[in-house]
C-alpha cells in the first residue's frame, strides 16, 4: 500500500450520489486507511449494485495496472464490510452498536436543518429530490387548479384528510417536517386570490378562442336549463378546427366545444324569447357584438320553448339525438297515448312495465341489505328518473345478480324472498327487454361523445328502424311487441331530422350510398336529396355563397383578340357552389370526413365552408347537460361562510342573490374553462347524463 497515493478529500468524497437509503453507504474496504476509503457508485440501472456479493467501487488511487472501477482493494478481493456515513463520513463496522446510535443523532441533525426552511416571503426552497426544488408558489399553483377543474369549496385548504393527502404526495420525493408542512400550505384567502385571478384569464382566453369563429358564422349555440335549489342556465359554444399531426402533418378536424356561461335565473316559466335573451345577454357579456342569432343553429332537448326558441330566433332548432333516443326508449315500454298497436302488444307492454317495476323495486330493497349487496358481483343499480336509459341498467343488474340472489334467498326476509322468486321466474321477458334497450343505450351513449356530428344521425336513425322493422317477425312475443312500439316511436320522432341533418350525411365522402333505398323501402317520407338541397341554398345565403355564380364569359372568336385571349387564360374559370357540391356528389373517398375536407379545401373551396359550418353541429348537447353535475358544488361554494364575499348567509334569498353573484364565476371556472375546449366525452366514455 505504500505506492498508493493519498488522495485528496475532495478526491474521496465527491463522488456521484448513490442509490442507498437512509444514511449509510455500505463499503468493502481492506486494509485501506480512512482517506483511501472506496465510494459507492451508479443507481439501479447502472454499476453500483451488488456483484457476486461485492458492490462495484471506484479505486480512489487509480491504479494504472487497475481499472478504474474494480472489486478490489488494488491488491486484493476486498472481504471486510463497513459502513459509512454519507452527512459526516464516519466510519462504522456494518452491525456495530455505535452506527445505529451515530445513525440516530445524524438522522436527528438532517431534519432539524430542513426545518423552517422558507423566508418571510414564502417563497424559497423547501426540499430538493431528484424532481428538483420545490416552492410554496408551486403548492398553491396546483391546489388551485385542482379547485378550478373539481369545483370543490376553497375551505379543502382547511380540511384535515385534503392536508395529508398533500402532505404524503409531498414526501413521496421531499422530506418535510410537519412544522415545515404548516409553513408552506397556502392558506383560504390565498387561493381564492388566485382562484380569482385564473379563472378571469381562463375567460379571456376563452373569448379570444371564440370570438373570430362566432363572427364568422361557424360556431354552433347548444343550451339547456338545470335546477339545483334554483334555476341555473349553461350555455356553449361548438365548432370544428383545423388540427395538424405533429407526426404525419396530415390536417384534421376535431370538434371544440368551448363553455359560455353557467348563471342563475329566476324566470318562473321560460319561453323562448327568453332562451334568446339569454344567449343575446351571453354574447354581450363577452363582448361579441353585431351577431345575429339567425345565423347560427341551436342544439338543444326538445322541450317546447327550446324548439320554438330554435325555429323563431335560429337558422332552425337542432334536436339533442342522446334525448331523442332516451325518448324512443321510454316509447317503447310506455307507448304514446294515441298509439295504434294491437291489443295484444298494450297487453305485452303492460306486462313489460309490471316487471321493469318489479326489478326496480327489489334492487332498492337489496341495496339496503349490505349483508347480500356485498355478495353480488354486479352493482346493484336502482331507476334515477333524471338520467338517460335507466331501467336499462336495472335489468343488467338483475339478470347478473339473479344467481347469486337465488344462492341468498333463505337469508332474507319472507317479502324480500317472494320478490326475488317473482322476478326470476321472468328472466325470459327481462332478456327480451335488456335485448331491446340495448340498441338504444348503444347509441345513446355513443351521441353522448362531444366529438359526434350531425352527419352520423340520419343513417343511425334509420338503421334503428330497419332493425326494430325486422323484429316484429321475431317468435318471441315480448320481443314482437316492443320492437313493435319502437317503431311506431321511431317513426313519430323521425320528424325531427332536419334538411340539416341531410346535408350532413350528403357530405359524408363515406356515405353509404344505398341508405336512400332503404328509406324508400321504409316507407318514410324523407327524400335526402332534396332536402340537403334545401339547407344547401339557405346556408349559401347566410354565408354570402352565390349558389350559380356567373357564367364565365367565353371569348368571341371573331374578335381580334380572342386567340390572344384564349392564350393568355392560365385559370379555368371559377366553379360555382353547385358545380362544386354536384361534382362532391360523384366522389367517393377513404378518409372519414374529419380528415377529408381539411385536405381537400382547395378542391372544393365555397363548399368547404358550408361543410365546415354543418359539422360544427354536435349531435347531442350531452356535453352541456353534464355540466350540472358541477352545480351541487358550486352551490355550496357560493353560500359557504368563507366563499368569495366572506359573509355568512342564511336565509334562502341571501343564498340565491350570492350564488347569482358567484355562480357564473365559479361554474365558469369548474368547467375547465381554460384556454382550449372542454375534454372530450369521447375520452371520459360518459355512462349517462343528468338533467
Amino acid at each position: 500500500m505504500s505506492n498508493c497515493p493519498s488522495p485528496s478529500t475532495n478526491e474521496l468524497f465527491d463522488a456521484p450520489s448513490v442509490s442507498d437509503s437512509g444514511i449509510w453507504v455500505e463499503c468493502e474496504i481492506g486494509d485501506l486507511q480512512k482517506h483511501h476509503m472506496i465510494m459507492m457508485l451508479g443507481n439501479d440501472e447502472t454499476p453500483g449494485q451488488p456483484v457476486n456479493g461485492y458492490r462495484v467501487a471506484r479505486n480512489p488511487a487509480n491504479f494504472d495496472s487497475m481499472p478504474d472501477l474494480c472489486l478490489t482493494d488494488g491488491k486484493s478481493l476486498i472481504t471486510t464490510k463497513f459502513v459509512f456515513c454519507r452527512f459526516c463520513y464516519k466510519i462504522y463496522s456494518k452491525n456495530g452498536g455505535q452506527a445505529s446510535v451515530h445513525r440516530r443523532e445524524c438522522e436527528i441533525k438532517e431534519m432539524d436543518k430542513k426545518k423552517n426552511n422558507i423566508d418571510s416571503m414564502g417563497e424559497t426552497l423547501i426540499g430538493e429530490s431528484s424532481k428538483g426544488k420545490l416552492e410554496k408558489s408551486t403548492i398553491q399553483h396546483i391546489i388551485t387548479k385542482y379547485i378550478l377543474k373539481s369545483g370543490v369549496a376553497l375551505n379543502v385548504v382547511e380540511n384535515d384528510a385534503f392536508k395529508d393527502l398533500v402532505f404524503d404526495l409531498l414526501n413521496i420525493n421531499y422530506n418535510l417536517s410537519e412544522d415545515c408542512f404548516e409553513k408552506i400550505m397556502p392558506k383560504r384567502k390565498s387561493i381564492r386570490d388566485l382562484v380569482e385571478k385564473e379563472a378571469t384569464a381562463a375567460i379571456k382566453a376563452v373569448r379570444d378562442v371564440l370570438k373570430p369563429e362566432i363572427l364568422s358564422k361557424m360556431a354552433s349555440f347548444s343550451c339547456d336549463f338545470g335546477r339545483n335549489h334554483t334555476d341555473f342556465f349553461c350555455l356553449k359554444s361548438s365548432f370544428v378546427q383545423i388540427v395538424t399531426d405533429q407526426n404525419t402533418n396530415r390536417k384534421s378536424w376535431e370538434m371544440k366545444i368551448y363553455p359560455m356561461c353557467m348563471q342563475v335565473v329566476n324566470e318562473s316559466s321560460k319561453t323562448s324569447v327568453f332562451v334568446a335573451k339569454l344567449i343575446q345577454e351571453q354574447l354581450k357579456n363577452m363582448e361579441i357584438t353585431n351577431v345575429n342569432l339567425n345565423d347560427y343553429f341551436l342544439i338543444a332537448d326538445a322541450a317546447a320553448y327550446n324548439r320554438k326558441a330554435g325555429e323563431d330566433h335560429f337558422i332552425t332548432f337542432i334536436r339533442c339525438a342522446a334525448h331523442m333516443m332516451n325518448i324512443i326508449a321510454d316509447r317503447t315500454t310506455v307507448p304514446y297515448s294515441k298509439s295504434k298497436l294491437s291489443s295484444e302488444d298494450k297487453s305485452k307492454l303492460c306486462d313489460v312495465r309490471s316487471t321493469l317495476k318489479d326489478c326496480n323495486e327489489l334492487m332498492k330493497n337489496i341495496k339496503k341489505k349490505f349483508y347480500i349487496r356485498s355478495q353480488l358481483p354486479k352493482q346493484v343499480q336502482t331507476h334515477v328518473e333524471t338520467r338517460f336509459l335507466s331501467y336499462k341498467k336495472v335489468v343488467d343488474s338483475v339478470i347478473e345478480n339473479a344467481d347469486v340472489l337465488l344462492k341468498f334467498k333463505y337469508m332474507m326476509e319472507p317479502d324480500l324472498a317472494d320478490d326475488v322468486t317473482k322476478v326470476s321466474q321472468n328472466m325470459k321477458t327481462l332478456r327480451s327487454i335488456t335485448s331491446t334497450l340495448k340498441i338504444f343505450d348503444e347509441l345513446c351513449v355513443f351521441f353522448q361523445s362531444d366529438s359526434i356530428q350531425i352527419h352520423v344521425v340520419v343513417p343511425c336513425v334509420i338503421g334503428m328502424l330497419k332493425h326494430f322493422e325486422a323484429q316484429k317477425l321475431s317468435n318471441d312475443e315480448t320481443l314482437r311487441s316492443l320492437a313493435s312500439a319502437a317503431v311506431e316511436a321511431l317513426r313519430f320522432n323521425i320528424h325531427d331530422l332536419t334538411d340539416f341533418h341531410c346535408l350532413g350525411y350528403m357530405l359524408d365522402p363515406r356515405r353509404p350510398q344505398t341508405l336512400q333505398a332503404d328509406i324508400d323501402a321504409l316507407k318514410v317520407d324523407l327524400d335526402l336529396k332534396s332536402r340537403a338541397q334545401n339547407a344547401l341554398e339557405k346556408l349559401a345565403n347566410i354565408l354570402n355563397i352565390s349558389m350559380n355564380g356567373n357564367p364565365p364569359s367565353r371569348p368571341r372568336y371573331d374578335s381580334p383578340d380572342s386567340f390572344l385571349a384564349k392564350c393568355l387564360r392560365r385559370e379555368s374559370p371559377k366553379m360555382s357552389l353547385q358545380i362544386e357540391y354536384n361534382h362532391f356528389l360523384t366522389l367517393q373517398s377513404h378518409l372519414e370526413v374529419e380528415e377529408f375536407w381539411p385536405t381537400n379545401e382547395h378542391n372544393f373551396p365555397q363548399l368547404y365552408n358550408i361543410a365546415r359550418k354543418v359539422m360544427g353541429i354536435v349531435a347531442s348537447e350531452s356535453s352541456t347537460e353534464r355540466s350540472f353535475t358541477f352545480i351541487h358544488n358550486s352551490f355550496f361554494f357560493a353560500t359557504n361562510s368563507d366563499g368569495l364575499s366572506g359573509e355568512a348567509t342564511s336565509s334562502d334569498r341571501q343564498q340565491v342573490e350570492q350564488i347569482h353573484s358567484t355562480a357564473e364565476f365559479a361554474s365558469r371556472a369548474m368547467e375547465r374553462m381554460a384556454p382550449r375546449a372542454v375534454a372530450q366525452a369521447t375520452k371520459e366514455a360518459p355512462g349517462g347524463c343528468e338533467t
